[in-house]
Order: C-alpha cells, then structure tokens, then sequence
C-alpha cells in the first residue's frame, strides 16, 4: 500500500536542492510512474554535476 503523505512530500518537492548519496546534489525534477518499471514511483534528479546515467530520458521516453 502507498504511502500518501510521502508520495504529497515528493511531489510537492519538484524543484527543491535534493542530495543523492555516492552521486551529489542536484534538482528533484520529476515523480511518477515511469515505463520501464511496472507500479512503482520513481523519482529523477537533475544533478549538479554529469555524474549520473541518463539525462532525464529513458527508451526514449523525456522524463524531465
């Protein structure tokens, strides 16, 4: 079962300074159902520095 008041969190941190451990800081840019993994929420960060594995597209799918 979801968690309403951490997914409220989430989306109501879209712009927000977020760190991501073993890759820095960045921007939450997007949260939601994405193609590539059934039911599940995932969250996509536009990191400060290119240390990440994508660039907000996934399978050709614009995430952010």
């Amino acid at each position: 079962m979801p968690n309403i008041k951490r997914e409220e969190r989430f989306k109501n941190s879209i712009g927000s300074a977020v760190e991501v451990d073993g890759h820095g800081s960045g921007t939450l840019e997007f949260f939601g159902y994405v193609s590539f993994v059934k039911n599940t929420k995932l969250c996509g960060v536009r990191l400060n520095e290119p240390t990440g594995t994508s660039n907000g597209t996934v399978s050709g799918q614009q995430y952010f």
